[in-house]
């Protein structure tokens, strides 16, 4: 009785068995994010894991900036065999310059941020009241009416 034509054992499928994708908010006045995240979960049947590399070379907890981050975990098993799991960071803020603002509370002027105030405008960085000033090349205030003439 004939039971296999070969004598090759059946291949074992390894797999990711988790995929993490994460979304991060970074808070007003700060220009990274911190993201926590497990490490993939895999399954490769009775071989025997030799290495374990991570691309980015980073660890949970870790402080992303705005952007979508991947963190790639390559787990390398006996016979060559390699498993590749992805970790998806997602890290968003409304940003003025480098760091995070809250658009509903503050304002950006070429990268600075002021508290808001009704009726207040921008010229270059600084914020200033119209009824008191004039904003002259979008950089210079002055007190008079008119721009002076360069």
């Amino acid at each position: 009785m004939l039971i296999s034509k070969t004598c090759t054992p059946p291949v074992e499928r390894c797999v990711c068995r988790s995929t993490t994708s994460k979304t991060y908010l970074i808070k007003p006045g700060q220009s990274k994010a911190t993201a926590t995240w497990p490490v993939p979960q895999y399954s490769c049947g009775t071989r025997t894991r030799e290495t374990t590399m991570v691309e980015p070379n980073v660890k949970s907890p870790h402080a992303f900036p705005r952007g979508d981050h991947i963190i790639k975990y390559t787990f390398r098993f006996e016979g060559g065999v390699d498993v590749v799991c992805p970790v998806t960071i997602i890290v968003k803020g409304k940003m003025c310059g480098e760091n995070a603002f809250d658009s509903c509370k503050q304002d950006c002027c070429c990268g600075t941020i002021h508290d808001h105030m009704p009726g207040f405008k921008c010229c270059g960085p600084k914020y200033y009241n119209p009824a008191d000033y004039k904003c002259c090349d979008y950089a210079h205030l002055v007190s008079s009416q008119s721009c002076p003439i360069y």
